[in-house]
């Protein structure tokens, strides 16, 4: 076949028989939002005692969100040697915005039989509309509490976190009246990671300042807010069923949807910061995270008792991965102040890292899929 890029054609070798057009729409949502923190330092002899309070409001949902800030810290010996350390924290999402401007996008899908032939556009979907409902803010508390040592200028440390998101933001359809999705506070998520390090600066005389930092963090997410059709594009979304799902081939009601682990295990981690010069600061990360399991969409699933089309989910493998990441920092000082111009490469090396691989029933599941390659990013940065 001959024909350009642009219409979805490389000569001799491939061409789309099908794509998708979006209506062009616009949404305008009126947004302030507004917050005042306070904190203080208490030092009573070798005890630190930070506390603090934000309160935050925003003009969509006017709700007023007081979130507290506390970490208390023993300096056991008087010497900076042995810390043990903890807290509490309340952070609240700032995530309303973003679900207030969201406005399914209306489609229509195009196909062709050959690479010559005329494109055939099908009909118009009927996307969704959405409601904000009564949302609260959705807001996380925090505990940590850990423990540092530091022996012959090398710090050793123990980090507990855990970590209660509640609140979250799901969508549900409504099927009184008008069929429309509205948004609820009915998610609720949990974490705990255990973190491992050991960190040191040296000075390499002409080389520069040096920093290295070796971290293992052992960590658990589980969900217990299973949403079967937050996954899916607004054209996907009218024709599917809200009351069941396809688990692993078998017709599941929704509430009997096990709850789902997005966390990598284990995440390996080594961190090295170069300043060879007062004006340049190199970092390199070097990250190992171990296989774990999940789940993902699969297409459309089995029908439910009215007769609906389900979402089908299966069971998949992450498997591990490794990359490295590094960034670069040039800083000009004038008068006191700053201009930094930064370049992030992550994946360094444009590793080729295989991200998932099922064994559910579809073969598109099936194929093994992978993390991003190569991504380069700059930034310019002014502190005064």
């Amino acid at each position: 076949m001959v024909g350009s890029k642009e219409d979805g054609i490389l000569t001799g070798s491939q061409y789309f028989t099908r794509k998708v057009t979006g209506m062009a729409q616009e949404r305008e949502v009126d947004y302030a939002s507004y917050a005042a923190f306070l904190e203080d330092s208490i030092k009573i002899e070798r005890f630190t005692i930070r506390p603090g309070m934000r309160i935050s409001t925003e003009s969509i949902t006017n709700n007023i969100d007081p979130a507290w800030r506390l970490f208390v810290n023993a300096d056991v010996f008087h010497d900076n040697v042995l810390n043990i350390y903890g807290g509490s924290n309340r952070y609240y999402g700032g995530q309303i915005l973003s679900y207030a401007t969201h406005m399914p996008i209306k489609t229509y899908a195009s196909t062709r039989t050959s690479a010559t032939a005329a494109w055939v556009d099908g009909a118009l979907s009927n996307a969704v509309p959405y409601g904000l409902g009564d949302l609260k803010t959705p807001y996380s508390d925090e505990y940590n509490v850990g423990t540092s040592l530091n022996v012959y200028d090398t710090l050793f440390s123990v980090d507990y976190v855990n970590r209660s998101y509640k609140d979250q933001i799901r969508s549900k359809t409504i099927s009184t009246g008008p069929t429309y999705r509205e948004y609820t506070n009915e998610g609720e998520s949990n974490y705990w990671g255990v973190t491992f390090a050991i960190s040191k600066e040296y000075d390499l005389g002409f080389l520069g300042k040096h920093s290295s930092k070796f971290s293992a963090t052992r960590s658990f997410t589980e969900s217990n807010s299973f949403d079967p059709l937050s996954a899916f594009t607004d054209n996907e979304e009218t024709s599917r069923s809200n009351t069941h799902i396809t688990y692993n081939g078998r017709l599941t009601p929704v509430e009997e949807a096990p709850a789902t682990d997005f966390n990598r295990p284990w995440v390996i981690a080594y961190t090295h910061v170069a300043e060879p010069y007062d004006w340049l600061n190199l970092t390199s990360i070097l990250r190992y995270q171990t296989a774990s399991k999940g789940m993902l969409t699969d297409g459309s699933g089995l029908v439910d008792p009215e007769g609906v089309l389900t979402n089908a989910y299966v069971d998949v493998d992450y498997k591990a991965t490794f990359n490295v990441d590094l960034s670069a920092a040039m800083s000009m000082k004038m008068n006191g102040q700053k201009l930094i111009f930064g370049v992030d490469i992550l994946n360094l090396f444009n590793r080729k890292n295989d991200a998932t691989t099922g064994y559910g029933t579809s073969s598109s599941v099936s194929t093994v899929t992978y993390t991003m390659g190569r991504q380069f990013y700059a930034n310019v940065r002014y502190e005064f």
